[in-house]
Parts: C-alpha cells; sequence; structure tokens
C-alpha cells in the first residue's frame, strides 16, 4: 500500500518511480505461471483497484498523449541548466510512460477478470488517445516527433498490444465501437474480415 500512495505525490519523479516498482512488481504477480487464485496476485490487483490507481495510471497516459513525444536527450550536460532541467523531466517523463505501458500491459496479459475491470476504467479510450496522438492518420506511420524520440516504437507496440488484449474482451469490443469502432483504432491493429 505504501507504493500505491506515492501515486499520489506531487513530484513527478516520486509517482515515476512508484510505477516502475509496480510494473516490475506485476511482471512477476501477473504472470501466467502462477497458479489461477494465488492470493498474492489477488492482493496485487485488489490494490491496484482499490486504491484508485487506475485513474492516475490513465491521466499519464492521457497528459502522454496530449504533449508530443520528447526529444532524445543530449549526450552530455550543456551549459544551460534550464535546457538541463528541461531533459532531465522529459527523460522522467518517458521513463513514467514506459512503466505505466509496462504495468497496464502485465496487467491485461495476466489472467483473472482484471481486463473488464481495465476496461470499465476507461482504459481503451486512454490508449486510443495515446495510440492516435503518435501515429499519423491511416498510414501507420509514427508521428514526425514520434519518429524521433528514442524508443517510440517499442513505446507505441506495448500500448497496442494491451489495446489489442482488452478489445478482446466484450466490454473491451463495446468500447471500441462506442469510439469510432474499427477505423478509432490504430492501423497496426486493423484486420480485414473475411
Amino acid at each position: 500500500q505504501p507504493i500505491l500512495q506515492l501515486l499520489h505525490a506531487p513530484a513527478l519523479p516520486t509517482r515515476t518511480a512508484a510505477v516502475r516498482a509496480l510494473a516490475i512488481m506485476s511482471q512477476q504477480l501477473m504472470s501466467t505461471e502462477l497458479p489461477r487464485g494465488d492470493a498474492s496476485a489477488a492482493q496485487f490487483v485488489a490494490a491496484i483497484f482499490d486504491s484508485a490507481a487506475l485513474p492516475v495510471l490513465l491521466k499519464e497516459l492521457d497528459g502522454a498523449a496530449a504533449a508530443p513525444p520528447p526529444p532524445p536527450p543530449p549526450a552530455a550536460a550543456t551549459a544551460d541548466p534550464a535546457a538541463d532541467a528541461a531533459a532531465a523531466a522529459a527523460a522522467t517523463a518517458a521513463r513514467m510512460l514506459i512503466a505505466v505501458l509496462l504495468l497496464l500491459q502485465n496487467l491485461a496479459g495476466g489472467y483473472g477478470d482484471v481486463r473488464p475491470r481495465l476496461v470499465d476504467g476507461g482504459a481503451v479510450g486512454a490508449l486510443l488517445r495515446f495510440l492516435s496522438s503518435h501515429v499519423a492518420g491511416d498510414s501507420g506511420q509514427l508521428t514526425p516527433a514520434a519518429a524521433a524520440a528514442s524508443g517510440e516504437a517499442e513505446v507505441l507496440d506495448a500500448a497496442a498490444s494491451t489495446l489489442a488484449a482488452l478489445v478482446l474482451t466484450p466490454a473491451g469490443a463495446a468500447a471500441l465501437e462506442a469510439a469510432g469502432g474499427a477505423a478509432a483504432a490504430p492501423p497496426r491493429l486493423r484486420v480485414p474480415r473475411p
């Protein structure tokens, strides 16, 4: 529970560290190698949803959707402290985004009733907004800002695979339809029907 409380901290580095810790924990606890009904996994999932962590995570994802991907960090510190601070903040924001997506991906990839809870919490819409802000129209190509960002393709793959897992549920498919159907999905997820 103390880690979950840090999600509400005002400082981005603190929130980022908390999400990264949760993402690491989720990799172990949401593994399909654990037996169904594992008490630790059930407690972890209950804590995530009971603490209202999902809205905080989706808010971070929406923030990343509203802002262009950060440019690659400079190789070394510059003579401009403001530029160095901005680069450090951008790097922290990038780590936060990766941790949020990893956590959502791990939760969506586990078993149990996690996917419908993620859908009910608004994860489909947040992932669609994020992906559409980083992919240029129907081409499926990255926006110029996203293409310039380091590691952006992997970030988009994590978001797309999480969205794909969520729309496998009836509630996820309904949320996708409510957002505009297959046309709202990124081109990477569109598969023509036979």
